[in-house]
């Protein structure tokens, strides 16, 4: 049987040694770690911006760096000026509209007489009467949930300033990172690591900027899609569409069951006024939309560099949500992806020890 014959070098050693204790390190620090992730995110979707930008205008990066965290920062304060009034008048009513959308969706499944199941009598009424109860207990303690809400907002402020500060110094020597991890690395090592890493960014690189590029995609079109059919709050729901794209199979299917749902309880000038016709139309624009999204956007724009197996996305996710939340339904699949880059080249190097020692085996016996 053939062995595979590794060499260490001192350097070698010393860089596992290190690298385990990093891992450990930020795995006990990992609830502090998302600010820091986020930061690593925008300065890797933003690199490339700020490359051309210095080459073109012929600057020096840090000016370039400090230019567009200002226009950054310009941008998503005036949006969020232009679009608050919105989210917060359909935020508060679609809040104040859940106890009528349960009362309207029971009824929609239920209807209105008693059910005998096995002998057990389910009056919808009662049942109404409960869920209601139980909706007005939750929202009569939103009050009293303020003031921790507030200690939370406040204590947030530090993560944030965190992320702008990390964003801001990642961007500034982003292109001094990947040659110091290569300097650090043993010279026998290089001419595998090298081409590894570079398959592991065109992966993250990929995914990232064909996540980013979805978001924008099928917030447009979601709410151009709601708006035309006249759905209440389009422009929360369109956005909540787009976020939820960051977390693959579970995220299309959560947008559309909630836009659904609303569809299903509001009343409609369309369809002669039916409410299911209406989230009918609803489901089949977002199926469609997914569909679209699935034939021509992403071949296109993610490709398919990713090249995993719906099984391996699924677990990944359950990993994922079991380490880390949500922020581990962000992660698990790019992770996934490089996971995959690095088994495949321990595969190949495998093969290549064994096709070498067959090699050495024939040319002893000649």
């Amino acid at each position: 049987m053939s062995r595979l014959r590794v060499y260490i070098t001192t350097r070698g050693a010393m860089l596992i040694v290190v690298l385990g204790i990093g891992f450990i390190f930020l795995w006990t620090i990992r609830s502090i770690l998302s600010p820091l992730i986020w930061a690593m995110i925008v300065a890797y979707i933003l690199d490339p911006v700020v490359d051309w930008m210095a080459r073109r205008l012929r600057v020096r990066r840090v000016l370039i760096v400090v230019l567009l965290t200002l226009v950054l920062l310009g941008s998503l304060v005036l949006t969020f000026f232009a679009i608050r009034f919105i989210l917060v008048r359909e935020l508060r009513d679609l809040i104040f509209s859940i106890p009528r959308i349960a009362g309207d969706i029971q009824d929609y499944i239920l209807g209105t007489q008693r059910i005998d199941i096995f002998g057990v009598i389910i009056d919808p009424n009662d049942l109404r009467s409960e869920i209601s109860r139980a909706i007005q207990d939750n929202m009569s303690g939103l009050g009293r949930m303020a003031l921790p809400f507030v200690v939370r907002a406040v204590g947030s402020v530090v993560p944030l300033l965190l992320f702008l500060i990390s964003t801001f110094y990642l961007l500034l020597d982003f292109d001094k990172i990947g040659p110091a991890i290569v300097n650090f690395l043993p010279r026998r090592w290089r001419r595998d690591i090298i081409p590894l890493l570079r398959d592991s960014e065109r992966v993250l690189g990929s995914y990232i900027r064909g996540q980013v590029f979805l978001i924008l995609i099928m917030t447009v079109a979601s709410w151009l899609v709601l708006t035309v059919l006249q759905i209440r709050y389009s422009l929360l729901l369109a956005i909540i569409t787009g976020v939820v794209e960051i977390f693959p199979v579970i995220g299309p299917w959560t947008a559309g069951g909630i836009a659904v749902s609303v569809a299903l309880t509001q009343p409609t000038a369309l369809f002669n006024g039916s409410s299911t016709l209406l989230a009918i139309a609803v489901g089949l624009a977002y199926f469609s939309l997914r569909q679209l999204e699935d034939i021509f956007v992403i071949p296109n724009v993610v490709g398919k560099v990713m090249e995993l197996h719906p099984l391996v996305v699924l677990f990944a996710l359950t990993a994922g949500s079991y380490l880390a939340g949500i922020l581990g339904l962000l992660i698990a699949v790019p992770i996934a992806a490089v996971v995959k880059v690095y088994l495949r080249f321990v595969h190949q190097k495998l093969i290549e020890e064994e096709q070498a020692e067959a090699r050495e085996y024939h040319g002893a016996d000649e």
